[in-house]
């Protein structure tokens, strides 16, 4: 699969970042919300253009069981085989249990910056997954499942 900056050209740098900030979208970023603060991939759930924020959930190596201790928060963590995306260094796992929103314009400028940072892009019945999986999570907001398309209004 191509990366975002096989599939630029100079005349297209401008337009490319609105066609790639869509869910499902997994890319590189360092995140400083994380302790230690470090690079993490995250995947595109939803976009409200109407707020310009994106929402995101982090892909993490395992499943830190010692943070989620109940059988329902770990359900929501989805695993992910290396052997289905190729851009996963070993089987991973997606944390449902918390949505990350963030700045829109933030996201396009940083892949923009940097378009090796997009490493591909999930399958539609795993992006439908993480959403039904985060459907009745309590650590997420109706508003925010409304605003990034978990749920309907």
């Amino acid at each position: 699969m191509p990366t975002l900056g096989d599939l630029l050209s100079e005349f297209s740098d401008i337009r490319a970042p609105k066609m790639f900030v869509e869910p499902g979208v997994v890319f590189k970023i360092f995140d400083r919300k994380t302790t230690p603060p470090k690079w993490k991939r995250h995947v595109i759930v939803g976009v409200c253009e109407d707020e310009i924020l994106v929402g995101t959930v982090r892909i993490n190596s395992t499943m830190n069981v010692n943070v989620y201790r109940e059988q329902e928060k770990q359900y929501r963590c989805l695993k992910l085989k290396k052997e289905v995306y190729s851009f996963l260094d070993y089987d991973s796992v997606i944390d449902c249990n918390n949505l990350i929103p963030s700045n829109l314009n933030g996201v396009k400028k940083h892949f923009c910056a940097s378009p090796s940072c997009v490493l591909g892009k999930l399958r539609v019945e795993d992006v439908e997954e993480i959403k039904l999986r985060m459907v009745d999570a309590p650590t997420i907001s109706k508003a925010d499942k409304i605003k990034f398309g978990i749920i309907q209004k």
